[in-house]
């Protein structure tokens, strides 16, 4: 469940196995990817075990969404910090963090996205038994003037 009650639950939960899982590993560094708050669960449990956190995509933004603040906070626990965009980085370092500890790596889904291969048209359709695309596809209006139709 997504409720507020089954989150706080969830990472209550998830810091008793995390800090479990922390003291039998016994890592040197702790890398963390994204801002939900499962990941905010096992930082708080690094922070407190003195394991130093590198974090991937922080400085990023999700309007509307619990997401930036998670991110805020695992930025403020982590020691090394790996973003995609210089925008990203600057946001960090106005967070206060080290400039020298902060790098910008670029967007790690370009990697994968060069190395996808794509169904052709014929494939795609008998992959996901889909015949007569053509037909069931409907053409969409162009946005304009900064709206998205």
């Amino acid at each position: 469940s997504d409720t507020t009650i089954a989150i706080c639950k969830s990472m209550g939960l998830g810091m008793i196995g995390f800090s479990e899982a922390l003291s039998r590993l016994n890592p040197d560094l702790l890398v963390t990817l994204g801002d939900r708050y499962e990941n905010m669960a096992i930082v708080n449990c690094a922070w407190i075990c003195r394991i130093p956190v590198a974090h991937i995509q922080g400085g990023e933004k999700t309007l509307g969404a619990i997401d930036d603040q998670f991110r805020h906070c695992i930025t403020k626990l982590s020691t090394l910090h790996f973003v995609a965009t210089d925008e990203y980085r600057n946001r960090i370092i106005q967070l206060g963090e080290q400039p020298d500890m902060v790098f910008n790596v670029g967007g790690l889904g370009i990697d994968n996205i060069n190395k996808l291969k794509l169904l052709n048209e014929e494939k795609q359709q008998r992959e996901n038994n889909f015949n007569n695309l053509k037909r069931n596809c409907r053409i969409l209006p162009v946005a304009r003037k900064g709206r998205i139709a």
